[in-house]
């Protein structure tokens, strides 16, 4: 992860070099018909891949080195399930905090953005996914159980490289901070939403290959894939990028790497042991169940 950081703080800083234009720039109807098209073509291009690729074996199974070999035993179905949710928060919370101000210019001006670079990332993630068809590291397990959930998962069990969870969370977590810190002048707000958004995304691509999705290399080109797209559209709309911050972009380089070390931490493991971890509904509040055999 600590590439994908540096990835993330030197493009933001070149981007940065030059002023651009505001959120509050109201544009042309050709302007919005013609990158509300590329959402659409985004979305509809995605969808094409599967239906024209569709089904599909195994394919480039990349080498392997410690990092990746060292997961192949990995195996959560309580890890895929929490990498889904946090996935979804980091995916959604920039769209909260957007409206936070209401229905305004800025507010559309910055979802057309949003939407733009989440849909170009589906479009990349997927084609990419059925181009390579990596086979995912659970199709290596030896246990009896994760080769019956593999021989069921078809198409899914060769769709390793790149990881779709990595980047969609890095492209929201990024271009969601970048937008966010153009509208608003508290130093505090953006500080936290760079700290926040980064960190969902370090701990969603940490769990991943936690659960058994994902190699470590998978994650860490996904999440340098969507940290650059999550930069690159807004550079795009020429918005003015000079705004953002040294301090914001290194809080978010920090979030993302202390989250997916804590992912790293956690006690999740492989499917011998029959060890997961599951949320927990208490009187005071939430909170974790570690259930198995220890």
């Amino acid at each position: 992860m600590r590439r994908a950081a540096l990835v993330m703080v030197a493009v933001g800083l070149a981007s940065a070099t030059a002023r651009g234009e505001s959120l509050s720039t109201e544009h042309t109807d050709q302007y919005y018909a013609a990158h509300g098209g590329i959402i659409a073509g985004g979305l509809v291009a995605t969808l094409g891949v599967s239906l024209v690729l569709g089904e599909h074996g195994p394919g480039l199974d990349l080498p392997g080195f410690a990092p990746d070999v060292a997961v192949r035993p990995n195996f959560s179905l309580a890890a895929a399930r929490i990498s889904d949710v946090t996935l979804g928060v980091a995916a959604t919370t920039p769209l909260f905090a957007q409206a936070s101000d209401g229905f305004t210019v800025e507010f559309g001006n910055a979802s057309l953005v949003y939407g733009e670079a989440m849909a170009i990332n589906l479009f990349v993630t997927n084609l990419t996914k059925h181009l390579v068809r990596r086979p995912r590291p659970y199709t290596h397990s030896t246990d009896p159980r994760v080769r019956e959930f593999a021989k069921h998962q078809a198409s899914d069990a060769h769709a390793s490289f790149f990881s779709g969870h990595a980047s969609i969370s890095a492209t929201a977590a990024t271009a969601g901070s970048v937008l966010y810190a153009l509208r608003t002048e508290d130093r505090v707000a953006r500080h936290v939403m760079w700290g926040t958004e980064m960190a969902l995304a370090g701990f969603t691509a940490g769990l991943r290959p936690r659960a058994g999705r994902h190699y470590p290399t998978d994650v860490l080109v996904g999440t340098a894939v969507g940290v650059t797209l999550g930069f690159v559209v807004p550079a795009a709309h020429r918005l003015e990028l000079a705004r953002l911050e040294p301090t914001e972009l290194a809080t978010g380089a920090g979030g993302l790497v202390a989250a997916y070390a804590l992912a790293a931490l956690l006690p999740f493991a492989s499917a011998e042991s029959g060890v997961s971890l599951l949320p927990l509904s208490l009187p005071s509040g939430g909170g974790a169940a570690l259930t198995g055999a220890f």
